[in-house]
């Protein structure tokens, strides 16, 4: 698979992420992650190759300018308030439904079918606990 396939694909799927229900997003990411954060973090990487994937033929003018509203919205909510990055957010808020809406029209404008998210691209590793290095005594 070409490169720009690929992450043409991995668009695709932060772009499903982004569209799906709140259930549908808290299983499909790790407990340990903090999960609008991830989301709108995922999303922006895989945004930040668009106009490379562009480049290659892969996203036209239109899919683009809305990829770029999308990124734009997610920025804006962050710097607006911090009580939107909240799973209770995620889940109640009309920014968060305003999110999954853009999402899903960018799906329909790629003519992909709203599903599942396949994330099996993304590693994650959970952090183990802190441990105190204590220093080691020097011989007098």
């Amino acid at each position: 698979m070409k490169e720009e396939q690929q992450l043409f694909e991995r668009l695709i799927q932060s772009i499903q992420l982004l569209a799906a229900d709140y259930k549908t997003q808290i299983s499909s990411l790790p407990k340990f992650v903090h999960i609008p954060d991830e989301l709108a973090l995922i999303y922006h990487d895989c945004f930040l190759l668009a106009d490379q994937i562009a480049e290659e033929g892969w996203i036209d003018n239109r899919q683009l300018a809305k990829l770029k509203e999308l990124d734009d919205v997610l920025e804006c909510m962050s710097e607006k308030d911090d009580q939107l990055w909240t799973t209770y957010a995620l889940r109640n808020s009309s920014e968060w439904e305003n999110i999954r809406l853009l999402a899903g029209e960018l799906l329909e404008l790629f003519n992909v079918k709203k599903q599942r998210p396949d994330l099996t691209w993304i590693q994650y590793v959970k952090g183990g606990k802190k441990e105190r290095i204590e220093s080691e005594k020097l011989p007098k």
